[in-house]
């Protein structure tokens, strides 16, 4: 595997030299998943970001009203998971193997000692992530966009149901007869008192 031809494909790292490709390239682990694998889930412990090699990623989350959401389909040559660089909170996606995939994992102490050591070098990788932010916040903004649409459309729905949901129960058949059969009128019911006391 030749670390050159990998990361000069890697927004983040295509500014460095040779030199400092070597170096981050020593703290480069390699990982391999079948299809299928999750790769980490939302709520782990973000310790390290991967660089996808060969193979594709889902990058996904669950939405009670809505079930699977897919943010993004990352193929060779584009990292994720790089928010644990910035903050110490969860993983807040999931990710799985959509093939079969190889990746290098960079540990989140080593790489933040590297770039902390070497400002120069420091300064190149920042700027390739401003980059790389920028263009996934934008494709974020949509997908949000996307997801509060389909929430209000489902609560359009649920309460367009609820308002032609009939409140009263309309009498069976058999119901309806014997109320017809009870009812008299106020003639019949003085026709029928004068019968019965004729008959006392």
């Amino acid at each position: 595997m030749d670390s050159l031809d990998i990361f000069r494909k890697i927004p983040i790292f295509n500014e460095l030299n040779n030199e400092e490709i070597d170096r981050i390239f020593t703290i480069a682990q390699k990982s391999s998943f079948k299809l299928g694998d999750i790769i980490f889930s939302e709520g782990d412990k973000g310790d390290g970001f991967y660089l996808i090699v060969r193979g594709e990623v889902k990058i996904a989350i669950k939405i009670n009203t809505i079930g699977e959401e897919i943010l993004s389909l990352l193929k060779g040559n584009v990292h994720f998971g790089e928010m644990t660089l910035i903050d110490d909170k969860p993983r807040s996606a999931n990710a799985i193997a959509e093939t079969d995939v190889i990746c290098l994992y960079f540990d989140k102490d080593k790489f933040n000692k590297i770039i902390d050591d070497d400002i120069s070098l420091g300064n190149k990788i920042r700027k390739g992530f401003l980059k790389t932010f920028s263009k996934r916040l934008r494709t974020t903004d949509n997908n949000v966009k996307r997801i509060i649409s389909i929430l209000k459309n489902n609560e359009e729905r649920d309460n367009t149901e609820e308002e032609i949901k009939p409140t009263d129960e309309v009498p069976r058949k058999g119901e309806l007869n014997m109320e017809k059969g009870n009812k008299t009128t106020e003639g019949e019911g003085e026709i029928n008192h004068e019968f019965t006391n004729n008959g006392e």
